[in-house]
């Protein structure tokens, strides 16, 4: 009897053990699926919202794009050509200057110009020094990376010929005597230009530069031979109104 009391209460327990451990195991898968649905839930939500703002970022692009290009096919349209008065300046020398020049859009979407301006400066005086007057002559390239527009940005390298005359006192062993210097000069520069578009026709301008100048010769009315003084730091700046046509 005690052993088949025993057997039987063993039977029972084991019955609730293995009922007990098909609980856990159940609970178990249920509580990864659960898990696993969370998990994948939570992923198509981040492949909506990454969705959503590859979407915008894209569509936002493209109405910019799409601006850049009507605003540049609007001012594009409005003529090839630029004719600029600069009504003050300075040029190498350092002197008040007037300028002329004339730009070519060279290809269809306005991105790249050609220039070709002249200045002259009025000279000036400096210590024991005074410049009678400068020609310089500075054709270049522009390129335009935001196209045509109402305002523009440009920026493109210049090559600078200069040639102007100056006069200056020298000690020449006995007494002080002034003479003349011829100056020449050529070199190259990078520009900046601001182009502001008041209608279609008139616009204001202005643009600014630094480069070195490798030739830099002078001979004075005392020397028999030029000599050339070697590198420099130049440097350019322009105010003005242009026509475009």
């Amino acid at each position: 009897m005690i052993l088949q009391f025993g057997l039987m209460h063993f039977k029972i327990f084991s019955q609730r053990i293995k009922q007990y451990n098909n609980l856990c195991v159940r609970n178990f898968i249920k509580e990864t699926q659960f898990k696993t649905h969370i998990m994948n839930f939570k992923k198509s939500i981040a492949l909506i919202v990454f969705g959503l703002l590859g979407y915008t970022t894209f569509a936002q692009n493209s109405d910019q794009e799409s601006h850049k290009e009507e605003q540049n096919l609007i001012w594009r349209n409005k003529g090839d050509n630029f004719i600029r008065f600069y009504l003050l300046g300075t040029q190498h020398d350092g002197g008040v200057s007037i300028g002329l020049d004339y730009e070519r859009l060279m290809d269809e979407k306005g991105s790249m110009g050609l220039i070709v301006p002249v200045y002259y400066s009025f000279g000036n005086s400096f210590m024991e020094s005074s410049s009678s007057g400068y020609f310089y002559f500075s054709p270049g390239l522009k390129f335009y990376p935001g196209l045509q527009r109402k305002v523009t940005y440009a920026v493109g390298p210049n090559l600078l010929f200069g040639k102007g005359r100056y006069s200056e006192w020298f000690w020449d062993g006995s007494s002080e005597r002034r003479h003349t210097v011829d100056h020449t000069i050529f070199g190259v520069m990078i520009k900046n230009y601001l182009n502001v578009n008041l209608n279609s026709s008139f616009n204001f301008s202005m643009d600014f530069g630094l480069g070195v100048t490798y030739i830099n010769r002078q001979k004075s009315s005392t020397q028999v031979t030029a000599e050339n003084l070697g590198p420099s730091i130049t440097g350019s700046f322009n105010l003005g109104f242009g026509y475009r046509f």
